[in-house]
């Protein structure tokens, strides 16, 4: 699912494109408007919810291919990969798009990992989230496919 965290005047939107390497597609994720004042009013994520299909003691790590295309005022683009049970597992990808919110946005290609996570006890749920976040009260386009998410076992 596609959601905000409050009502702005940010315009997010989810579409399917077919992936021009693979027989899938990728989910793209775009966003235009004026952010508010507190950025994290205007924070927007794609999240999917997973059967807990993992036993308690492996460790897995979230993987996704992303094209970033258009990121202008966007502060930063996280992915995560979330582990429910008796405690609550989280890997964090990182700033994808690196450096300060003064740093050039440039269009990029590439993985984000997140770190290795154990299951715990009992589990419950995953999740995988990507997380975007604005600069605050600035014009915003952003524009990123994210296509082949897979989790990797560690063996």
């Amino acid at each position: 699912s596609l959601r905000k965290t409050a009502v702005t005047d940010l315009l997010v939107t989810g579409e399917k494109e077919l992936h021009p390497s693979i027989l899938s597609d990728r989910q793209v994720i775009k966003a235009s408007g004026l952010a508010p004042a507190a950025s994290t009013d205007a924070s927007f994520f794609l999240t999917q919810a997973l059967p807990a299909t993992y036993t308690e003691g492996e460790v897995i790590q979230m993987r996704a291919e992303v094209s970033v295309r258009l990121s202008e005022n966007i502060r930063y683009l996280r992915g995560r990969l979330a582990v429910l049970g008796d405690t609550n597992r989280n890997g964090l990808a990182g700033d994808a798009n690196g450096g300060a919110p003064e740093s050039p946005r440039i269009p990029w290609d590439g993985t984000m990992a997140t770190p290795w996570v154990t299951v715990p006890p009992n589990p419950t749920a995953m999740q995988i989230t990507f997380d975007i976040e604005p600069i605050a009260d600035a014009e915003i386009a952003f524009e990123a496919a994210i296509s082949s998410i897979r989790i990797a076992t560690f063996s």
